[in-house]
């Protein structure tokens, strides 16, 4: 390995399971795991991968408790698409979404719903250079019925001989 070059390993978003809910009985009581696929496989750092999705049930966790969500519920799953090449990870929670205000917004370096004391607005920046940069994929978000929607799209790992 030359020096400065990028490590890219292969990191299973199956992997992600006991990592990260390791205290939070809250949070796994209120996660599920659906649908998840064995054996897809991405290039990326595990510990990049886990960072995004830390993040993000951080980002649920504060929405549950601004919005007085007393039944929280966080899903999250994989699949892959025949139509293309790409592995995608689901997350839902059911924090009420977002406004039409902050929506175009969260990705905004500095941008927070939180008081200054809690959030610095880095976390979903970060998490969209890590999962583009690193993971050479795509975050997109949408609100759904009762809460927000992130899909996390990977290129898939294509063995060529």
């Amino acid at each position: 390995k030359e020096a400065g070059e990028k490590y890219t390993g292969k990191t299973k978003p199956d992997d992600m399971r006991p990592t990260i809910f390791y205290k939070d009985e809250e949070i796994k009581k209120a996660a599920t795991f659906q649908d998840i696929v064995k054996d897809l496989e991405i290039f990326g750092l595990k510990n990049e991968l886990t960072q995004v999705l830390l993040n993000l049930i951080n980002n649920s966790k504060d929405a549950f408790v601004q919005k007085n969500i007393t039944k929280k519920e966080i899903t999250i799953k994989t699949y892959t698409n025949t139509k293309d090449d790409f592995v995608y990870l689901e997350y839902i929670d059911n924090a009420q979404g977002l406004s039409k205000e902050l929506f175009d917004r969260i990705y905004e370096p500095y941008f927070t719903t939180k008081h200054q004391s809690i959030g610095t607005g880095l976390g979903l920046f970060i998490c969209k250079i890590i999962i583009e940069n690193s993971f050479k994929g795509e975050i997109m978000h949408e609100n759904i019925s009762n809460g927000l929607k992130f899909t996390l799209k990977f290129p898939k790992i294509v063995w060529k001989i």
